[in-house]
């Protein structure tokens, strides 16, 4: 069923149409003039809540060449489990993030009410960008380019606490040690998961640096990535 039936939220990648995709570009300023006329789909492995997939576009001659040709969107049926703690993906692309930060262009952050559903029209960075197959861990240098990009962002919304621009800084550090449990209570299991395919210096470093994570004091979290 097409997302004009939902809200105007597709409920899947295979129900982005041309017209919707057309109208969301033109909402946007991406497509000021000619229309999407295909739209094929390629499916990649759900993550978690969300059913991912990449665009491949076609536009009529009216369209500028400029217009973006690969769009990689992400589609949820339902609330992140972690809802409760931060507002999300969907939210922190509509509220439009600094050109500065670490993220992929957005070209439209949608979400419905009514039946949760929320979809994000994204850069497609797969020429650049990649991961290694679930459950297998990153390489260490995707890792620590993981990392600086996350500290950059948590740099953004820490200095944005001094401005007034952003949330209360006792509400960032519980949000922060909440988040911390939450993934504290999984790693038994992710460590069962993977077995032998998790190397013995990996495996003691994730179970070390785990037990060492404690509440974060708003004063040091003030100044963590400063």
């Amino acid at each position: 069923m097409s997302a004009e039936h939902h809200g105007g939220v597709p409920r899947h990648p295979n129900d982005v149409t041309p017209r919707w995709l057309t109208a969301r570009l033109r909402e946007v300023g991406a497509l000021p003039s000619g229309s999407v006329t295909s739209v094929a789909v390629e499916l990649a492995e759900k993550w978690n809540v969300a059913q991912p997939a990449r665009l491949a576009i076609d536009y009529d001659r009216d369209a500028p060449r400029d217009a973006p040709r690969r769009l990689f969107v992400k589609i949820a049926e339902t609330d992140d489990p972690l809802s409760d703690i931060f507002l999300g993906e969907t939210a922190f692309y509509a509220a439009r993030p600094p050109g500065r930060l670490p993220v992929p262009a957005c070209f439209g952050a949608f979400s419905d009410r009514h039946s949760r559903a929320s979809c994000l029209l994204l850069e497609d960075l797969s020429d650049t960008h990649g991961q290694t197959p679930w459950p297998l861990p990153p390489s260490l240098p995707q890792c620590e380019s993981a990392v600086r990009a996350l500290a950059r962002l948590h740099a953004h919304w820490w200095r944005a606490v001094d401005s007034g621009s952003g949330p209360t800084r006792a509400v960032l550090a519980a949000n922060e040690n909440r988040l911390a449990g939450h993934f504290q209570a999984l790693l038994p299991g992710f460590l069962a998961y993977l077995d032998d395919r998790l190397a013995p210096e990996r495996r003691f470093s994730f179970a070390a640096k785990t037990a060492r994570v404690g509440p974060l004091p708003e004063s040091t979290a003030r100044h963590q990535w400063a």
